[in-house]
């Protein structure tokens, strides 16, 4: 992802001279090649081909060494590094391969067991059925053919808690997007602010100048004009500050991004035209947000893992086939006393009591399925509501940017005509601070209504998983 750019905005009229200019060398350059291949195949000698060759030579180092405009950065790129980059995704990813592993080994139950034992004994005297020293080498075969289908649920239930963190990565990958955005509108937020600030200080600045020229011939009182100072003092503070949060926004994001600097080259082309809604969102839009499918998924494991308590009850049925050698010897072979053994044998079990484990599990798992549950109805009843309530905000805020931009207009035209009265002897010192207070408003107004509604916007497109 390019970050820097060699050149200004490609909407600067430099970018778009540099690009006229890399076009013609280009085209020039396409003629100068033709001639070149064509006096290369008619001479080799001709004085021409060598002037030739030098041109087409020093055309192909301009347009190598040209400054080229690099990508801009935009919302798309960053939102996209920023899911690569974070480390709140490595730990999602490490929960996602610890339930893949779980998977794994609820499969694995499915499976013959393979064992191969060896133990060397030294006693302090010989027995009947034991020499003094002796080694056993075993090898066993066991298979679970009934568990009472405890396996069966067991991994029907690992496989819902895997689908269950996948969805749960989705999600956290929607909030790491919404996340950069929102800093994304800050730092759009803090440059307009930042603009507003300057032309503020600049529009004080040059009426401070001019109260001073009407100070020394005695049309404004000493009053007067340190009225001007005093808020041009506080434009200047208000436009360091400005600056200051346009720092910190830009550290913020690439922070949010997942990157070791702050971005440059942003130009903002997602906040043109305001954003429209899509179609659909309402409260069934968030049905099947990934947090809501997790928690079905969750529940659904939960059932399962009650089943597979209940297997318990059930009996079991073990087939088991090994190899047994014996040997008079420490090291198994080396002996003179050898006896092998190949047994084969099936094992029927049935737990008659456990001290009441067996339906202490299964309220477990129950309990599990109750809480799960519950959460479910929760989450989407809050869900529900905070839809409503960014849908309604959203609705305000759109209705406020037109509010805004009407407001701005009339604050204008007011420091116009309050200006040309001010020069007339008409208007107060007074009046014309407060003209251009009121246009310094305005344009925060109309900055801040317009940040509301792509906020709102984002959050939206979070709620429903489309963001």
């Amino acid at each position: 992802m390019k970050l820097f750019r060699l050149c200004p905005s490609g909407n600067g009229l430099f970018a778009r001279s540099l690009r006229y200019a890399q076009k013609i060398i280009l085209s020039i350059s396409n003629i100068c090649l033709r001639q070149f291949f064509s006096h290369a195949l008619i001479s080799n000698k001709n004085p021409r081909f060598r002037t030739d060759t030098k041109l087409f030579i020093l055309l192909m180092a301009a347009l190598v060494f040209c400054p080229r405009e690099s990508g801009a950065v935009d919302l798309a790129s960053l939102q996209a590094g920023a899911v690569k980059n974070r480390g709140i995704v490595a730990r999602r990813m490490a929960e996602l391969a610890k339930s893949k592993a779980a998977d794994r080994i609820a499969r694995s139950r499915f499976l013959p067991r393979v064992d191969l034992g060896y133990t060397a004994n030294l006693l302090d005297a010989p027995t009947l059925y034991e020499d003094r020293e002796n080694s056993v080498l075993t090898g066993e075969i066991s298979w679970n053919i009934f568990n009472g289908f405890r396996d069966q649920n067991e991994l029907a239930a690992a496989e819902l808690r895997r689908e269950a963190a996948e969805l749960k990565f989705a999600g956290v990958r929607q909030d790491i997007r919404l996340g950069v955005a929102l800093r994304y509108l800050d730092i759009y937020e803090a440059r307009a602010a930042l603009k507003v600030a300057g032309s503020t200080h600049e529009t004080l600045a040059r009426v401070y100048r001019d109260a001073q020229k009407r100070f020394a011939v005695g049309l404004v009182a000493k009053n007067n004009l340190l009225k001007f100072k005093v808020d041009l003092d506080h434009a200047a503070i208000a436009h360091k500050k400005a600056q200051a949060r346009l720092s910190r926004a830009g550290r913020l994001l690439a922070r949010e991004a997942g990157l070791s600097q702050v971005p440059v080259g942003l130009e903002f082309a997602e906040f043109a035209d305001l954003p429209k809604l899509p179609a659909g969102v309402g409260p069934e839009a968030i049905a099947h947000r990934s947090d809501i499918s997790g928690l079905h998924r969750l529940q659904a494991a939960a059932q399962r893992q009650k089943k597979a308590e209940s297997s318990r009850y059930l009996p079991r049925l073990d087939l088991k086939s090994g190899y047994r050698k014996y040997d008079d010897d420490l090291l198994n072979g080396n002996g003179d006393n050898v006896e092998d053994e190949y047994r084969t044998s099936l094992t029927f079990t049935f737990n008659l009591f456990d001290g009441f484990g067996r339906s202490s599990y299964i309220d477990q798992a129950g309990a599990e399925i109750a809480g799960l549950a519950g959460d479910i109805r929760e989450l989407e009843a809050e869900l529900a509501a905070s839809l409503a309530n960014l849908r309604s905000d959203y609705r305000v805020s759109v209705e406020n940017v037109a509010l805004a931009a009407s407001g701005l207009a009339q604050a204008e035209e007011n420091l116009r005509v309050t200006r040309l009265k001010y020069d007339e002897g008409l208007e107060t010192e007074s009046d014309l601070l407060d003209a251009i207070a009121n246009r310094a408003r305005a344009n925060y107004d109309l900055i801040a209504a317009r940040s509301e509604v792509f906020a709102n916007y984002f959050k939206i497109m979070r709620m429903i998983e489309r963001l």
